[in-house]
């Protein structure tokens, strides 16, 4: 990693500034993520100018994903409406933001849209990164949306204009369990880097019509490395049952009593949603079966709220009494640090929720995380600031002052202690759940085992024909 990422314009680097930004990135996903996994960060070239593409599923947290995630920082292009956000406009800045004058946009000319375009050459020119979505918009689509040329006209013509630079086209994928689940988990891959150079000369020697079909071939190379790095499905059922198969396939060589490692579900999901492509084809029927019997276990598992790993865990199910009361001490143990993140936090909690409530699912990530930037500092300083008059008045000014700066370092402290709290909480319950439901209902867990069996069973057949007959 650069101890100076460049900038676009005139700027100067500013790494103070850059490093506290990726560690802001890293906390904020750390809070709402319960995990957040990280696949080739080797691959990621080490200096020169690089241009990352990525997915674009979760509107501005895909953007903090990225600065969190890569060995660089990047400077991101976005559109200019943006700005029209007054809160946002200082974090835009102080990244480093590119913003995009679209045609369309309100009082956006080709002046400004060549402005753009110098600020991405000058930034490659330096050997910075600049990082782009070339699906264009955020959505809720369970594939990649149709590529922009933009990423590949960039390349070309920084090249033809700067050149030569070498840049390279670095795919990722973004992946979100759940992301509008508060604690739910993240993973991002970072791709091989993409050589531009079987386009590059034909687009530097060519007519116009030569440079259009560069940027063509190039889009299309782009796309193919995009989805080689992202999961991508007809519809979110096939998603959702695809991902049930996969799970059911990793538990096999997995501990019996653990959630899977998001990077080894993932790897399988991306593995299983070609054969199913490939199956689907070749076998409709043997397909349409197949998706019965996972569906039916699918349907189980979401009615009785048990997970698979539950199934099979030995002794019916998760944890044993003797787990579940060391988790129930420690929760004990932890309560009064709970009693005191809820009443430092409770307030900035519910309001954030507010502002999230309603939004498209792509935004309401965006909207929560946001909002909390200036919710939560607000509401400790007025906390903090209440607590020091009280005490003031009780204990005279230095009593005040201790208190307020004891309310300002507790409430942070007492918020992220009790996220882990809160974690533990509800994987206990899970458990314990479980557990008393396969223990007390026999019948409940012959069925979900007999159901797993031949859900397992049909896969692996299908499975045993993809190996064999697919190239």
């Amino acid at each position: 990693m650069t101890s100076q990422d460049p900038r676009a314009g005139s700027q100067p680097p500013r790494p103070a500034t850059d490093a506290f930004l990726r560690g802001l990135a890293r906390l904020v996903l750390s809070v709402f993520f319960r995990e957040v996994v990280v696949i080739g960060a080797d691959r990621f070239p080490a200096d020169g100018p690089v241009i990352v593409v990525s997915n674009h599923l979760n509107s501005l947290i895909d953007g903090v994903a990225l600065t969190a995630a890569l060995p660089r920082m990047p400077r991101m292009l976005a559109a200019s409406i943006i700005w029209d956000n007054a809160p946002l406009r200082p974090l835009l800045v102080a990244a480093g933001v590119i913003p995009v004058f679209r045609l369309q946009d309100v009082g956006a000319g080709n002046t400004r849209h060549r402005d753009t375009l110098e600020q991405t050459w000058e930034l490659l020119a330096g050997g910075g990164v600049l990082s782009l979505f070339p699906e264009g918009a955020s959505h809720n689509q369970p594939r990649l949306l149709p590529m922009k040329s933009g990423a590949a006209r960039i390349a070309l013509e920084t090249e033809k204009q700067r050149g030569p630079l070498d840049i390279r086209i670095v795919p990722v994928g973004l992946f979100y369990e759940a992301k509008t689940v508060f604690r739910s988990r993240a993973l991002v891959e970072i791709g091989d880097p993409l050589d531009i150079g079987p386009d590059l000369a034909r687009y530097l020697d060519g007519d116009a019509a030569a440079r259009q079909e560069s940027v063509r071939q190039l889009t299309a190379r782009i796309d193919a490395a995009l989805a080689s790095v992202t999961l991508n499905f007809d519809t979110w059922d096939d998603a959702r049952l695809v991902g049930r198969a996969a799970d059911l396939w990793v538990r096999q060589v997995s501990p019996p009593d653990e959630e899977l490692h998001l990077g080894d579900s993932y790897e399988m999901r991306r593995a299983f949603a070609r054969g199913y492509t490939w199956i689907k084809v070749h076998y409709p029927d043997k397909t349409a079966h197949l998706r019965k019997t996972i569906a039916d276990y699918d349907s189980l598992l979401i009615a009785t709220g048990i997970d698979d790993h539950h199934v099979t865990a030995p002794r019916n199910g998760a944890a044993r009494p003797g787990q579940i009361a060391r988790s129930l001490l420690v929760l004990l143990l932890a309560s009064p640090l709970l009693i005191l993140s809820i009443a430092l936090n409770w307030l900035p909690v519910q309001i954030s929720r507010v502002f999230a409530r309603g939004k498209d699912p792509d935004k309401m990530a965006t909207w929560a995380i946001f909002s909390s930037l200036i919710l939560f500092p607000v509401a400790w300083l007025i906390e903090a600031g209440i607590a020091g008059v009280l005490c003031a008045n009780a204990c005279g000014a230095v009593g005040g002052w201790a208190s307020f700066f004891a309310v300002l370092v507790a409430a942070p402290l007492a918020g992220r202690a009790t996220l882990t709290f809160q974690d533990t909480r509800r994987r206990l319950f899970s458990q314990a759940r479980a557990w008393w439901l396969l223990r007390t209902r026999s019948d409940l867990g012959r069925l979900l085992a007999a159901t797993r069996r031949i859900a397992l069973r049909d896969l692996r057949e299908i499975f045993d024909i993809y190996d064999s007959e697919s190239t």
